[in-house]
């Protein structure tokens, strides 16, 4: 960190998040994450029909949702309706709502407790 430079790291985050911003620099073209970035922030379920209805069509019989608490792009209510809505289908559903503090990448970073929860869906599917 270089004095009296402004723009300076001063949390670890900055670090990581600059890490980040490295290697998508060098596997997408800006253009790309940007529209990439803007069909998840856009999707939406229900626009393509009863969650429910498609869920029944897509024909899954075992389901692993997981909601982080602190993530701010898709919510826990969001994730746990998600469930509801597999759970409606008659898909047998897990839902795992996580406290990770590091909100929607926790699944990048909290590798324990993603990892925990992964392999006991998985063992028990």
């Amino acid at each position: 960190m270089k004095r009296g430079d402004p723009f300076a790291s001063e949390f670890a985050v900055q670090g990581y998040l600059e890490s980040l911003a490295q290697r998508f620099v060098s596997a997408f073209d800006a253009n790309c994450y940007l529209y990439i970035s803007r069909s998840m922030d856009r999707f939406d379920l229900g626009a393509h029909g009863d969650p429910v209805a498609l869920f029944r069509r897509a024909t899954l019989e075992h389901a692993l949702v997981i909601g982080v608490q602190t993530d701010l792009l898709f919510s826990v209510n969001e994730q746990q309706a998600v469930a509801g809505f597999l759970e409606s289908a008659g898909v047998t559903t897990r839902f795992a709502p996580l406290s990770c503090i590091e909100g929607h990448d926790a699944f990048l970073v909290d590798l324990g407790t993603f990892g925990r929860e992964i392999g006991s869906f998985l063992q028990s599917s």
